[in-house]
């Protein structure tokens, strides 16, 4: 995994979904948050490699509702615009690409501290 890392006021990826993580995996990821969070550890420590991402944090969705999720960082700025103008890595890293049946986005989402 990544090491640590301070990460800016706003970040840059993809959202690991609950639903979809439950549904890859033959379980309910809506009703069994805790099995979620040990198959996320799981596909970060054995699926993703260190140079795909910059950071997995828990941040506040952009929307309305500002749920909290988990992401998979590529990206982080203070800026929101130029966050948000900056294009990601295209291709994407192939372990990226072979765990997108759990992720949603891209899009931007705020820290928490």
């Amino acid at each position: 995994m990544v090491p640590w890392k301070r990460l800016k006021t706003f970040v840059k990826g993809y959202e690991l979904n609950d639903e979809k993580v439950g549904s890859a995996f033959g379980f309910d990821g809506l009703a069994e948050p805790r099995n979620v969070d040990v198959h996320v550890r799981a596909i970060a420590k054995t699926a993703l490699d260190d140079e795909a991402y910059e950071a997995l944090a828990v941040a506040r969705r952009m929307d309305d509702k500002g749920k909290v999720v988990f992401v998979l960082v590529l990206d982080d700025d203070d800026d929101l615009e130029k966050l948000r103008e900056r294009p990601l890595p295209n291709p994407l890293h192939p372990s990226i690409e072979k765990i997108m049946v759990v992720l949603d986005g891209p899009d931007v989402y705020n820290t928490i501290v």
